[in-house]
């Protein structure tokens, strides 16, 4: 075990000449808490920079007098000391070591990534005008949704998400930026931390975008006053934002990404992350001469603890073992233990990732099976040759809250062809997988207890018969892989 000490410089260390540097020494720039230990996220205080590591060997007087020592303490206490693990590096440590770590300004590293952060971001004078006159209109979106469409034809204004976290949008006058609002202070902060993590724990294959934050101020006309508006304006990344691309470039792309998951994991320990795949996508034509790719880093701000990053908490946090293989998933929990992030929901977490990914390899050879290609193939089938009672009649409400009596056929033909248009209007973007993943929107839901049973004996005897691969329930939705 080593000791540690705070120096201003290596020109600070004046030992002995039995002291000598430390062949073994793997810890070099590393970062540690005023105790020489690895921190993790939520750490405020003093940070060091480990320069150098010396050694000494006992001599063999040294050693007889440790050994001494400890085997008389064990004696008096009767054994009970032989459980205090400094006791036994009395009878077997042969040398001493001592760690020294310099003084990190993490004030005015924030300042050189805040600098970093900002180059190449100019905003144009008339940019500045179309945020100015839009901006109040772009905030309200989140609650008058229809307002999208009027911005979009009216201003340029595309809109990628509008909700309770904020506005991300484009503007077509300003090609190659990306605008956002909402928590935009505790973003633009976490993103210059993030920068400063990153360079000095030399993350160099995780990318933050480029940024700048900017004071909007817009007239409010009923009320004659001005209220300013903070924007987040971001350079555009080429990611490719579709989850199930992302899941596809998890598994195509595994052998060149494990180094960069290795870094992503240390980041996670030292600040937090809400992993998801549109939050931490593959950085597009980013192989290097290493074999190495890239993954970009967006809304940092968004994070729970290092242990909800790497391993999950509830539905809304999947966590970095559940996105990548078995193999790497090991890397994730090594990387924890270093940084002393407790793995105790580890095995279980993994477990469900390899059940994922034999789930995956499974739908692979269903797709192979049914001959779909392009993932826009409907779902055929002869509702009579099922094993079902179609004569079945039941109350149900219709979308638009009316109350009629329906066959189970009747129901079943709706609930094919619901299947079948979401299959049809998927997004042209996603993979095989992704257009046929989707939740049901049902024209037909059966009022009382025992009908509610109709959809899950229909989709049982669906997934039997080879015409679906699996269902989900989340959040009370019902989700189908067809």
């Amino acid at each position: 075990m080593s000791d540690f000490r705070i120096v201003n410089s290596i020109a600070d260390i004046n030992l002995s000449a039995s002291w000598v540097d430390s062949p073994a020494f793997n810890d070099k720039d590393k970062i540690v808490d005023e105790s020489g230990k690895l921190y993790a996220a939520g750490y405020e205080g003093s940070r060091y920079r480990l320069i150098a590591e010396k050694e000494r060997r006992f001599s063999c007087l040294e050693r007889i007098g440790r050994v001494f020592l400890a085997a008389l303490i064990v004696v008096l206490s009767l054994g009970c000391a032989w459980r205090s693990k400094s006791i036994r590096r009395l009878f077997t440590e042969k040398k001493e070591t001592i760690q020294y770590g310099v003084f990190v300004d993490w004030e005015a590293e924030n300042k050189i990534s805040e600098a970093e952060l900002q180059e190449g971001i100019d905003v144009s004078d008339e940019t500045i005008a179309k945020l100015q006159k839009c901006i109040r209109s772009i905030v309200r979106t989140k609650i008058h949704k229809e307002d999208r469409v009027k911005l979009a034809e009216e201003e340029g204004i595309k809109f990628h998400a509008s909700n309770d976290n904020g506005c991300v949008f484009e503007l077509d006058i300003a090609p190659g930026l990306i605008f956002k609002t909402g928590l935009t202070s505790d973003r633009y902060n976490a993103m210059i931390n993030g920068r400063t993590i990153c360079r000095i724990h030399e993350l160099g294959l995780l990318v933050i975008p480029n940024a700048k934050k900017l004071a909007i101020a817009a007239q409010i006309p009923e009320y004659g006053v001005s209220h300013t508006y903070t924007v987040i304006v971001e350079k555009k990344l080429d990611v490719d934002p579709q989850k199930s691309m992302q899941e596809k470039y998890f598994e195509e792309y595994a052998e060149s990404l494990n180094k960069v998951i290795r870094q992503f994991a240390w980041f996670i320990c030292k600040m937090g992350y809400d992993v998801k795949w549109e939050n931490n996508p593959v950085v597009n034509k980013s192989l290097d001469a290493n074999g190495d790719r890239k993954l970009a880093l967006f809304d940092l701000d968004l994070r729970g603890s290092p242990g909800d990053g790497l391993f999950g908490c509830g539905q809304n946090r999947v966590g970095l073992v559940r996105c990548v293989n078995e193999e790497q998933g090991n890397i994730v929990a090594e990387v924890a233990k270093e940084n002393g992030v407790s793995v105790l929901s580890f095995a279980q977490v993994h477990g469900w990732r390899k059940e994922e990914l034999e789930d995956a390899r499974k739908l692979k050879e269903h797709y192979a099976t049914k001959n779909i290609k392009t993932g826009l193939e409907p779902i055929e089938v002869d509702l009579d040759s099922l094993d079902l009672n179609l004569t079945e009649t039941a109350q149900v409400k219709t979308a638009d809250g009316q109350h009629e009596i329906i066959t189970f056929k009747k129901f079943a033909e709706s609930v094919l062809t619901e299947i079948n248009d979401k299959i049809k209007n998927s997004d042209d973007q996603a993979t095989i997988k992704g257009r046929r993943y989707f939740a049901l929107d049902l024209e037909y839901r059966p009022v009382h207890h025992y009908e509610n049973k109709w959809l899950p004996r229909l989709i049982d005897v669906l997934i039997k018969g080879g015409h679906l691969f699996k269902s989900y329930d989340s959040n009370d939705e019902d989700y189908i892989q067809a």
